[in-house]
């Protein structure tokens, strides 16, 4: 399997790197679209968007983006440069039932657990050590921090972020573009657009 990564200029493209190499696959290229930001040291073959070739295109592609809009945003820059094929990636060290429905492009890191029928949609990102349980949905683009557990029957909506370590009740939902800050236990829906923080968590 070859994949190329795309808008690597954010530390997590560190953790990508890693679990391709975990699964074997070919780091076909790395492609840095905008100037600002980190690249790591060891990736070779660091592209800019003019430098594609047609070949390349056909690769599918992830993007390593953490934040929901930038990752949203990253995919899109990525088809407009002619790919159209999203990678999705597990590392080898997850543990994912065999029910889950995996979205185009979702990513599910190191040590993560994502239990029976859960969903995830295009783009989704499961951080390191993060768990769901049965039942969840991950919506479109949504992004889970490390070691954020989401009880069964949760609900993140399209483009939420749920903080490092933070906690969601069972039948819990998180609206659209919501945030969930780190180590916020959830106990009550939470807003689309709004963002919580706290044990109970509570709206800024």
């Amino acid at each position: 399997m070859r994949v190329v990564l795309y808008a690597i200029s954010t530390p997590h493209t560190a953790e990508l790197v890693e679990t391709i190499r975990r699964l074997g696959w070919e780091l076909a290229a790395a492609v840095r679209n905008v100037d600002e930001g980190e690249v790591p040291d060891d990736l070779t073959a660091v592209l800019g968007p003019d430098e594609l070739t047609p070949e390349l295109t056909t690769v599918p592609f992830a993007v390593p983006q953490t934040g929901p809009a930038a990752r949203r945003a990253a995919a899109a820059d990525a088809r407009r440069h002619g790919f159209s094929q999203m990678a999705t990636i597990v590392d080898p060290s997850a543990s994912v039932a065999a029910t889950v429905q995996l979205g185009s492009g979702a990513y599910v890191g190191a040590g993560a657990v994502v239990g029976a029928r859960t969903e995830l949609g295009e783009g989704a990102l499961v951080n390191r050590s993060a768990s769901l349980a049965h039942h969840v949905v991950l919506g479109d683009y949504a992004t889970m921090g490390p070691a954020a557990v989401l009880a069964g029957l949760a609900r993140v909506q399209d483009g939420a972020f749920i903080g490092a370590g933070a906690v969601l009740a069972p039948e819990v939902r998180v609206g659209e573009g919501a945030v969930v800050g780190a180590g916020a236990v959830v106990i009550r829906d939470v807003p689309a657009g709004v963002t919580v923080v706290g044990n109970p968590a509570r709206q800024l």
